[in-house]
């Protein structure tokens, strides 16, 4: 507890300046012409960042398309809180740990459906490409209320892309460091009466760079992606289906003989979405899911495999001043894996109930939500939340919030090493408090304590050849955030605190950073742009060593040629700093990457 006293006078000093230094809120957003993001994901409807009552980072079509990143896993580097481990370059296995917790104890959605593999837990960041995302919505802290299982420490949606008015072409090519080329194609359409469509494909080959710290080959990374949505939405009526999918192989080094192997993969999730509003009052939504993960190893007949069918239905009423979101889930996995000789093969069913309840009253506003879960592999589970603001004015929002979330062990922790089929979901609970401050219209400060343990986590118990529950955890930090947007100016700047503990030996839990940040700057007076990030993550242990906190500056600037021609450069690692995230693991130096593309109407 007292490595955390500087951590909460840091926040108590921030937010006593912020109390002195606040003016009276002089203009109106409407008038500055400056809106916060709307988000979709901690309530289940539209809301904006600052009605919500968790703790959200929102990365915007705009900056990602700035950052020019490899892959997704890329892109949330400028997330603080979000701590990120890869084991090597470019599709290369990866991690992200939200708020201290495990790999596994963050849920990945895309459009709102859950990507991650019923085998491991953990989705492939690794495999999928942001030039497919419109936003990415990162809810910290649980979120099981309202999306289930693996949502312990936090929650990432990758919003696919919304194609704009008119029908346009879409076509771009891409050179850069560690022999990285990318080609890129599509179509999308939006006509006034409410119906899209939209076909995008990529081509990404890197030749990259050896991910062993003692490797002499590169290692590899192919991905073909593509994705195709269309819909119409209605006064009444609206349907959105969708089919995305990414498929390659990524070269890698085993872990115990450092030799040279590969795999293939492929990831598929075709979605349809059914919404009806027959009154202003009431929608109701339904949205039929298959999600498929298929990891082959190319050296030996190993292979991992996922296919999961699902189905929401989600109703949004409004009465008075109370909203309410109740809604049944099922979902039917299939899961076979053969690795290192262990071969298994299941079929698990999950069906769960969840109700969400909204009240807002003069400056106070409740919510309270609960989810009932019924698991073939745990038999039963509740989880809840419930959370209160307090926004006097339009000035300051105080908050406070708390929530509990499960994970249900994996087929590879019931079947595969170690396999217990006799384990229980793994459990959190969790507090958060926070105060958001506008002092005008263009700024906004975020301060957030945050505290959550866990219980039941699964380890294996080399006594016993078994996987058990008995893992303990604790995680307290602070998180402070301002935003700034000036004209065409875009300022930003974050820092994340936290003791990630392993309550059973004291120890701090691996791949945890105690501190990270963000200080970011965009200019776009038009029709040139220009940004330029500093990233800092304190140190880490990997393995039983410490692995030592570094910065990286990121720049990048687009030119555009004329309205339909854009030419972007970014180089990522700016002074070519060495770093380690995992230890044993190579990580990029100095990347340099050009891009043209060029959207004509068609």
């Amino acid at each position: 507890m007292t490595r955390m006293k500087p951590m909460v006078a840091t926040a108590a000093s921030l937010l006593v300046v912020s109390t002195f230094a606040t003016p009276a809120f002089a203009e109106t957003e409407s008038a500055s012409g400056v809106l916060p993001p709307v988000v979709v994901t901690p309530a289940r409807t539209a809301q904006t960042v600052e009605e919500s009552l968790s703790s959200v980072a929102v990365i915007t079509r705009e900056e990602i398309e700035q950052q020019q990143a490899v892959d997704t896993l890329s892109v949330l580097s400028s997330v603080p809180g979000v701590d990120r481990s890869r084991a090597g370059g470019p599709g290369q296995q990866s991690s992200v740990f939200i708020r201290g917790g495990n790999s596994d104890h963050t849920l990945v959605l895309m459009d709102g459906v859950p990507i991650n593999p019923g085998s491991a837990g953990a989705a492939a960041l690794q495999n999928l490409h942001p030039a497919f995302l419109e936003r990415i919505e990162v809810v910290r802290g649980p979120a099981a209320t309202l999306h289930g299982s693996d949502a312990l420490g936090g929650a990432i949606n990758l919003i696919t892309v919304e194609p704009d008015l008119g029908t346009r072409g879409r076509f771009g090519f891409g050179l850069g460091r560690y022999g990285r080329e990318e080609q890129q194609v599509g179509v999308t359409h939006r006509d006034e009466a409410g119906g899209y469509a939209a076909v995008k494909a990529l081509r990404q080959r890197v030749d990259g760079f050896p991910a062993v710290v003692d490797g002499d080959e590169d290692s590899g990374f192919d991905n073909d992606s593509m994705l195709l949505r269309a819909g119409m939405d209605g006064d009444q009526v609206a349907v959105d289906v969708s089919h995305f999918q990414a498929q390659g192989e990524a070269e890698y080094y085993d872990t115990f003989s450092l030799m040279p192997l590969a795999q293939d993969f492929k990831t598929q999730l075709s979605r349809l979405s059914v919404a009806a509003q027959p009154r202003e009052s009431l929608e109701s939504r339904v949205t039929l899911s298959r999600y498929k993960d298929d990891l082959d190893q190319l050296d030996s007949d190993d292979f991992v495999f996922t296919e999961r069918y699902g189905v929401d239905w989600q109703n949004d009423f409004v009465v008075g001043p109370l909203e309410l979101t109740a809604g049944i889930q099922a979902h039917q996995e299939d899961v076979e894996s053969l690795s290192f000789g262990t071969a298994y093969e299941t079929t698990e069913r999950r069906r769960s109930a969840y109700l969400q309840a909204g009240l807002e009253h003069a400056a106070h506003r409740v919510e309270a939500g609960g989810r009932y879960v019924n698991d073939q592999a745990f038999s039963s589970e509740d989880v809840w939340s419930l959370g209160y603001a307090f926004q006097p004015n339009e000035v300051w929002q105080w908050r406070i919030r708390g929530a509990t979330a499960y994970k249900a062990p994996d087929a590879t922790e019931r079947f595969g090493f170690g396999g217990n089929p006799d384990l229980d979901p793994e459990k959190a609970t969790s507090l958060e408090a926070g105060v958001r401050v506008r002092p005008v219209a263009n700024q906004r400060i975020d301060i957030a304590l945050f505290e959550t343990r866990y219980r039941n986590l699964i380890t294996y118990d080399g006594t016993q050849d078994l996987n058990v529950n008995v893992g303990r955890a604790r995680v307290q930090g602070v998180e402070l955030g301002w935003q700034l947007q000036q004209d065409a100016w875009r300022l930003r700047a974050e820092a994340h605190f936290q003791d990630p503990e392993n309550r059973d030996d004291g120890e701090r839990l691996a791949r945890r950073t105690r501190a990270s940040g963000l200080i970011r700057a965009a200019y776009d007076p038009g029709p040139w742009a220009a940004f330029a990030e500093v990233t800092g993550e304190g140190s880490r242990q990997d393995l039983g060593q410490r692995l030592s906190g570094f910065g990286l500056v990121n720049v990048g600037a687009q030119w555009r040629i004329r309205d339909d021609m854009t030419l972007r450069a970014t180089v990522e690692n700016l002074l070519d700093k060495d770093y380690t995230i995992a230890e044993g693991y190579n990580t990029a130096g100095q990347a340099g990457f050009i891009s043209f593309t060029w959207t004509p109407e068609l």
